[in-house]
């Protein structure tokens, strides 16, 4: 987000390269984002011309999982 350059592990590059939508997981700030891209094209069979990105913050999801799981042990 308001980077230069693609991210490690961010599924930007992969929708560039596939034309298709693709999701990963990065770490930004101590942070942990589920991140999904989206190819946008103006025409069907056209080249990109965008991509759409969505972040959601699970930082604190994954946290309580892993209280789940120790809770559980």
């Amino acid at each position: 987000a308001g980077q230069s350059k693609i991210c490690e592990g961010c599924p930007v590059g992969r929708v560039i390269e596939k034309g298709k939508p693709a999701s990963g997981t990065i770490t930004i700030n101590q942070k942990l984002y589920q991140v999904q891209s989206f190819p946008i094209r103006l025409a069907q069979d056209g080249p990109i011309t965008n991509v759409v990105t969505l972040y959601e913050d699970i930082t604190d999801q994954k946290a309580l999982q892993r209280k789940v799981l120790q809770t559980e042990k």
